[in-house]
C-alpha cells in the first residue's frame, strides 16, 4: 500500500547473519553465574554497592577462531565463551558454562521485506540459515569438535554433564535437528543495500554509498556490505561511518568552495 519512488529490487534482498549455536555442559569446582542461590545474590549486592561483581561484565568473556574440522586449519568459525547460561530456562537452577560458535563466512542468504505500510509492524525476516549445504556441514563438524575442546585436560576435570546438544545428540541428521531447534543470530544482519555497480543485478548503492537511480540518499550501516564480515560487524560498521562521514565533508567542501579539512575540524563529532 506504499506508493514506490525508485524500484531496486536488490534492496532487502541478499541478506546475511552468522548463526550462533551452543554448547552447555554442566560444571563442579568452579563459580558460574547460573542459578539463583547465595552467588547470585551476592554478586547483585555487590553490583548494587558499586562493588566489582559478574553481574557488570559481558555475558561472553573469551573469544577465539579456530577450524571447525581440525583446530589446525585456517578458521571457519567464531568461539564464544560464557561462565553461565543464556540458552535454556530449564538450566537456570544449574552451574554450567557455554561455548558457542558460529561459521565466519556462511553462504546462505535470505531477505527481509516489509509486511505492511505501519511502520510499527514488524518486518519479515528470513535469513535461511543452513540453507546452503556447506553451512549445515560446518556446522556439525564444529558441534563435534568443541566436544572435544571440553573433553581436553585443560576443562575436562570441570565438566560433568553436557547438558546441550546432550550425549544422545551423535549422528549428523541429530546435530543438525539440535542446530535447527536451539540456533540463535547473532546479530550481524548484513547485505540487504549491497555496494556494487548500477550494472550489476542486486546492487543498492554504489562506491560512495549513494543508492543508485536517486539523489540525495547514501545508505551507510551493515546493509552496505556484500558479505557478512568474517568476525562481528561493528568494527565494519564504525568504519562505514567515518568513511561516509568523510566523503559527505569532501562533497560540501567542492560544492561550497569551502577547504575540507578546515570543515571537519569545525564540525563536531
Amino acid at each position: 500500500g506504499v506508493q514506490v519512488a525508485h524500484e531496486l529490487r536488490g534492496v532487502g534482498a541478499s541478506a546475511q547473519d552468522h548463526f550462533m549455536v551452543h554448547l552447555v555442559t554442566q560444571v563442579t569446582g568452579a563459580d558460574t553465574i547460573s542459578g539463583r542461590g547465595f552467588a547470585l545474590i551476592r554478586e547483585g549486592a555487590k553490583w548494587l554497592f558499586g562493588r566489582p561483581s559478574l553481574l557488570a561484565i559481558s555475558p561472553s568473556l573469551v573469544f577465539g577462531f579456530v577450524n571447525s574440522k581440525d583446530l589446525v586449519s585456517p578458521p571457519n568459525i567464531q568461539l564464544d565463551f560464557a561462565i553461565g547460561n543464556y540458552c535454556d530456562s530449564a538450566l537456570e537452577r544449574v552451574p554450567v558454562i557455554k561455548l558457542g560458535f558460529y561459521q565466519l563466512r556462511p553462504r546462505s542468504r535470505g531477505y527481509v521485506r516489509a509486511k505492511s505500510s505501519d511502520p510499527f509492524v514488524s518486518p519479515e525476516i528470513q535469513p535461511n540459515y543452513l540453507a546452503d549445504p556447506q553451512d549445515r556441514r560446518v556446522v556439525i563438524d564444529a558441534v563435534k569438535t568443541l566436544r572435544r575442546v571440553f573433553e581436553a585436560p585443560p576443562l575436562s576435570s570441570f565438566c560433568m554433564k553436557e547438558e546441550l546438544p546432550g550425549a544422545d545428540v551423535q549422528s549428523d541428521a541429530s546435530i543438525l535437528d539440535f542446530a535447527r531447534a536451539e540456533g540463535l543470530t547473532a546479530y550481524h544482519l548484513s547485505g540487504t543495500c549491497r555496494m556494487g555497480p548500477a550494472s550489476a543485478a542486486g546492487s543498492v548503492v554504489d562506491d560512495e554509498l549513494r543508492l543508485h537511480g536517486m539523489d540525495g540518499l547514501r545508505i551507510a550501516d551493515a546493509s552496505i556490505m556484500p558479505n557478512v564480515p568474517s568476525a562481528n560487524t561493528s568494527a565494519a560498521v564504525f568504519m562505514i561511518a567515518e568513511k561516509a562521514a568523510d566523503m559527505l565533508l569532501g562533497h560540501s567542501s567542492v560544492e561550497q568552495g569551502a577547504d575540507t579539512r578546515a570543515l571537519a575540524a569545525t564540525t563536531p563529532a
